[in-house]
């Protein structure tokens, strides 16, 4: 009786220990994210996707993100092909972070974010709220010679082991941490309104 017990007490510590983790892989879309910002990586590709609240109806929404939008610095609708009466589509160009806005400064701030950046951005509405998507982040070289670095996308900064792990070096999240900061006001309605309300 005592080896039956013993033998059911310790299977489970051999079944377990039979599984090798090395042999486990995760599917190409799996979801990882920078902590503490809206910055996710999904599919091997880094987006930037935050969910805004209001009180307004979808049909206000609308309205007001109609008129808000060519206020958002560097952004342009693009053309209709992906514009539908609730869906925003466009583009930011020569983009620059404000990264001392947000308690950096141009010593201790990651040299990228000097960097002018392209991007296509998707904005959805729904009822009392939005969903902004920022994709194919681009930070744009400065200067045009042989010898100047290439133009770097953001995966490219953010992740390692083929875009399938963010990077957690402090770096890394400093771009991540300032760029998520930028983004998130940027496209905040609100924001308009403390303004008016202040002038």
């Amino acid at each position: 009786m005592k080896n039956a017990l013993c033998l059911f007490m310790f299977l489970p510590l051999f079944s377990i220990a039979q599984v090798d983790l090395k042999k486990i892989k995760l599917s190409p879309d799996t979801q990882d994210s920078v902590l503490g910002t809206s910055l996710i990586l999904k599919e091997n590709t880094i987006l930037f996707q935050k969910v805004y609240e209001s009180e307004l109806s979808k049909s206000e929404l609308k309205i007001a993100l109609q008129s808000f939008l060519p206020a958002v610095k560097s952004f342009q609708l693009t053309d209709i092909t992906n514009q539908t009466e609730y869906q925003f589509s466009g583009r930011l160009s020569d983009y620059n972070i404000n990264y001392r806005k947000f308690g950096g400064t141009f010593i201790d701030a990651p040299s990228l974010l000097n960097y002018p950046i392209i991007a296509n951005v998707i904005i959805q509405v729904k009822d009392n709220k939005y969903r902004v998507t920022i994709s194919e982040i681009i930070f744009k070289s400065l200067l045009i010679t042989t010898n100047a670095p290439n133009d770097r996308e953001l995966d490219d900064v953010l992740t390692r082991k083929e875009r399938t792990l963010i990077k957690t070096n402090s770096n890394a999240q400093s771009v991540g941490y300032f760029l998520d900061k930028d983004f998130s006001l940027a496209f905040d309605i609100k924001k308009t309104k403390k303004l008016s309300a202040e002038f």
